[in-house]
């Protein structure tokens, strides 16, 4: 999992760690056993490698969700 965070170091990412648990930022690093996120305002988040599922790069940069006129 480490090396495909890596990869995805300086773009926005989805990450999920389960449940309800997602996660959304810009990647910092990837290092050891954690992944720095820095969030949309500009805080920092950290997280454990082994508690993610699923990582994906956002497409569109912001999603409301929401009814469509």
């Amino acid at each position: 999992m480490e090396e495909i965070i890596k990869s995805f170091v300086g773009q926005e990412v989805d990450i999920n760690c389960g449940g309800t648990s997602v996660f959304r930022g810009s990647v910092i690093e990837a290092d050891g056993e954690i992944v720095k996120l820095r969030s949309e305002d500009n805080g920092e988040v950290v997280i454990a490698l082994d508690k993610i599922t699923a990582v994906s790069k956002v497409q569109n940069g912001h999603h409301r969700p929401g009814f469509v006129v």
